[in-house]
């Protein structure tokens, strides 16, 4: 179950690695990831394609409370993953 998110970051140390840490923690495996400054050069974009047997809308709840996360959107997933 494969499940791809857009997350806009703000600019500052560690915001990508504790992104990371929260996927890692809530058991879902990185398949792919692009992170670039978004065109205002005021953040990233961050693309990810992860991989998990939990919902990917619990996922998407947990990468929303990140304080350095501006915005999180379930772009796609498998039937079972939206769930």
């Amino acid at each position: 179950m494969s499940s791809e998110f857009d997350v806009e970051l703000s600019p500052v140390p560690g915001a990508l690695q504790r992104l990371l840490g929260v996927v890692r923690r809530r058991g879902f495996t990185i398949l792919s990831l692009s992170a670039v400054r978004d065109d205002t050069g005021d953040g990233y974009r961050v693309a990810i394609t992860v991989s998990g047997a939990r919902r990917a809308l619990t996922l998407r709840n947990h990468l929303a409370n990140l304080v350095d996360v501006r915005s999180v959107n379930l772009l796609s997933c498998t039937q079972a993953s939206c769930a």
